[in-house]
Formats: C-alpha cells, structure tokens, sequence
C-alpha cells in the first residue's frame, strides 16, 4: 500500500468508530468534527471552517444542530458584525470529553495488542505525520 492508499484507508477506519460515537450522542459524524475542533476559549467561525477544511455554509448548517442541542453558542463578533464567535457551552465541555473516552475506549482493544514501545513508537508517527500534513495544508492555504 502506497502513502495515498495508506491515507484513504486510514480516514474510512478512523472514521467509522467518530460516527458510531456520533450515533450513540444523537449528532453526525461532521458534527461532532466540528464540536471537538473548537477551543476552549472557542475561536472564530471563519477559523473553525478553515480548521475544518470546511466552507461556511457547511460549517453554519452543522452549528445550527449543535446550537439547537445546546452544546454551542454562538455570539456576534463585536468588531466585525459579519464575524461569530464559537463557543462550547457546558453540554458542550461534557460531550467532547465523553467522546474522547469513548474514542479510547474504542481503541483500548488494540492498544492490547502491542507492547509500550510499539504504543510509543506509534503515537510518535501518527504525531509527526499529523503535524507534517498540517503544515502542509498552512502553506497551501492560500491557494
């Protein structure tokens, strides 16, 4: 398997337990994509859709469910009236912290079945690949 296989191959399997996840709360799996990603200071609508490689309205349809279930607010940016800040609320803090369990307890099984350093070793990769990419997609920003 080449490095572009690798990748689609990774994001099916790493998707399929962020919707069973999604399911179990009630929400989509692009929801609950867009409710882990903000802050906890939250952050800007506009960052949040880039964050996301997102458009807007996409964006905006996803936060209007989480608004409705009471996980987020949205609040006008004063300085820019066109501009929202995101913000988690309560619900919100609760639910992303259940979804990382959750997400832990999905691959407990597999940490079971290698040894702390092989655990170590891959969390390391995934790491260094994960900030590889993301600088890679900062420098394509632009475009």
């Amino acid at each position: 398997m080449n490095l572009a296989e690798l990748t689609i191959a990774l994001h099916s399997n790493t998707l399929f337990p962020i919707r069973k996840i999604a399911r179990d709360y009630s929400i989509s799996s692009a929801q609950l994509l867009c409710l882990v990603s903000i802050p906890s200071e939250g952050i800007n609508q506009t960052n949040l859709a880039s964050f996301l490689s997102i458009d807007l309205s996409t964006l905006s349809r996803n936060l209007k469910h989480l608004i409705n279930k009471n996980f987020i607010t949205k609040q006008r940016i004063q300085s820019d009236n066109r501009s929202y800040h995101i913000v988690l609320t309560d619900d919100g803090v609760s639910l992303c912290k259940k979804v990382y369990e959750d997400l832990e307890s999905y691959f407990h099984d597999i940490h079971l079945l290698l040894n702390d350093q092989e655990i170590e070793q891959t969390l390391s990769t995934l790491s260094q690949f994960n900030w590889m990419l993301f600088k890679k997609k900062l420098d394509n920003a632009h475009l």
